[in-house]
């Protein structure tokens, strides 16, 4: 028996040579290769995956299909809001901007009030001035007095009134063919105290 297994064992050590194999003594589960090692052979047969009924060659499954795509999901690069937004930089210089223009806004409206606020006093001013001038002519013209005579009905001296917050002061000679009256007018404004002098003669012959 020994004797007839020697052939037996040489033929499938040949076959294997013949199958690209290395030449290793074949021995039922176990292989050895040329230096007399075992090599444990486990050999499994590929089982073919049944695909279900109906499906084209080629094709995937349902459940490879769904695989696929959220790989893709996952894979694919996020998409990107279509409603913008703005960086923490970008505010802040708009507000500085925004408190830049108020604040530019706010002094100029202060400087355009105190013009109109003095254009208003010096217009007052104006009117109070001419009024109390002609009203001095008026009774420069007048003949009083024993005799008679221009300036006669004149109030000697320094005098001073108020007006709608105006005050007029002026003084008349006592004497004189021709008499200098000085009228000054003083108003308040926001940076103190403005005067007006207005000078005339009056004709007293």
């Amino acid at each position: 028996m020994a004797h007839g297994a020697a052939p037996a064992r040489a033929r499938v050590h040949r076959v294997h040579r013949r199958h690209g194999g290395s030449g290793a003594r074949f021995r039922p589960g176990v292989w050895r290769d040329a230096d007399g090692l075992p090599v444990r052979v486990h050999a499994r047969r590929a089982r073919a995956r049944r695909q279900p009924r109906g499906l084209a060659a080629g094709a995937r499954p349902e459940g490879a299909r769904r695989g696929q795509c959220r790989a893709e999901r996952l894979r694919a690069p996020p998409v990107v809001n279509g409603r913008g937004g703005f960086t923490l930089v970008e505010v802040l210089v708009a507000v500085i901007v925004l408190v830049g223009g108020v604040l530019a806004y706010i002094a100029g409206a202060g400087v355009v009030s105190r013009m109109v606020g003095r254009g208003r006093m010096t217009t007052i001013a104006t009117e109070a001035a001419a009024a109390r001038l002609e009203a001095i002519r008026r009774q420069a013209s007048v003949r009083a007095g024993s005799p008679p005579a221009r300036c006669g009905a004149l109030a000697i001296g320094p005098q001073s009134e108020s007006v709608r917050g105006v005050t007029l002061s002026w003084s008349i000679p006592s004497t004189g063919r021709v008499r200098p009256v000085v009228l000054t007018v003083s108003y308040p404004v926001a940076t103190g105290t403005a005067t007006i002098t207005v000078e005339t003669a009056l004709s007293c012959d």
